[in-house]
């Protein structure tokens, strides 16, 4: 199966089986809010990278790629057609399967992120999602680990450049997924995009 039919089959898989987080009723609403969380998450992961805390601004990144794709997975996901499956069996409670449904092929036709870091680079990080490599990425920005009997920290492991890689990684994410669908997605990314533009020159 090739790597388009298997985010398809993801992708449905999401839609259909789960839970909602959106109410029915008041769905545009609910969306603005998560929108407004997000844009918190990745505000927050600009000011630690900032101050030169790498590992935790990734990781916070990281947790935004993955709330971008639970949220608009959850715009299709309605309590009528929705089939109720365990948490485990949720797509939208595992982070790897998050991480490709946010970081899809057409993430790579954008200049503004490109032109940052290079196609082959932007090649590299989709391909990156879709092995599940950001899985490990996440966790190594956290959590210290051993390595041949080597304590590792977070901080010996992501650098300034993995960190503006992954930040502006998820700041292009959230701007191809998300913008768009709201009125108010256009005002948080007025300021998102300042943000952008901070860090590809830092």
């Amino acid at each position: 199966m090739s790597n388009k039919k298997d985010i398809n089959h993801l992708i449905n898989r999401a839609i259909k089986e789960g839970k909602c987080f959106l109410n029915d009723e008041k769905k545009l609403e609910d969306f603005n809010k998560a929108c407004i969380h997000i844009s918190s998450l990745l505000h927050d992961s600009f000011t630690l990278y900032i101050n030169k805390r790498y590992s935790t601004a990734t990781f916070l990144a990281i947790t935004a790629i993955e709330e971008v794709a639970k949220l608009e997975i959850s715009l299709f996901r309605n309590n009528e057609e929705i089939l109720d499956v365990k948490r485990s069996k949720d797509i939208l409670y595992s982070h790897s399967a998050k991480h490709k449904i946010a970081i899809q092929d057409v993430i790579k036709i954008g200049t503004r992120l490109t032109n940052v870091l290079g196609q082959e680079r932007i090649n590299q990080l989709v391909d990156f999602a879709k092995k599940g490599e950001l899985l490990k990425l996440r966790e190594s920005s956290l959590y210290f680990e051993s390595n041949n009997n080597h304590l590792v920290i977070p901080s010996e492991v992501i650098d300034k450049n993995i960190g503006k890689e992954i930040v502006l990684l998820a700041l292009e994410v959230w701007s191809d997924r998300l913008v768009g669908i709201s009125n108010e997605t256009y005002e948080l990314d007025s300021k998102l995009t300042k943000l952008f533009e901070i860090i590809k020159n830092y």
